[in-house]
């Protein structure tokens, strides 16, 4: 299915709605990364130094506690992890 997202306008509004779309199904238990919440299939769309600004606008959003996450840590490759709230 297309994405109705174009990744080379990609917003921050864009990457918080593709992360609601899919928190249904996760798990609460569970730590995920950025791309983990939007999906990797969307993700990959958006070049890469987009996603890093995304990235860090989205992790000092969820420091405000401005979203339904909050950052938790670094992975081993220093992907920001977040967990379900």
């Amino acid at each position: 299915m297309p994405t109705p997202y174009n990744p080379n306008t990609m917003t921050l509004a864009d990457i918080e709605n593709a992360v609601n779309t899919n928190l249904p199904g996760l798990v609460h238990v569970q730590s995920y990364t950025l791309e983990q919440l939007v999906g990797s299939t969307l993700w990959n769309t958006i070049p890469k130094p987009t996603r890093l600004i995304l990235g860090h606008e989205f992790r000092a959003k969820a420091g405000r506690g401005e979203l339904p996450v909050i950052h938790t840590g670094r992975t081993g490759c220093n992907k920001a992890l977040y967990h379900l709230m």
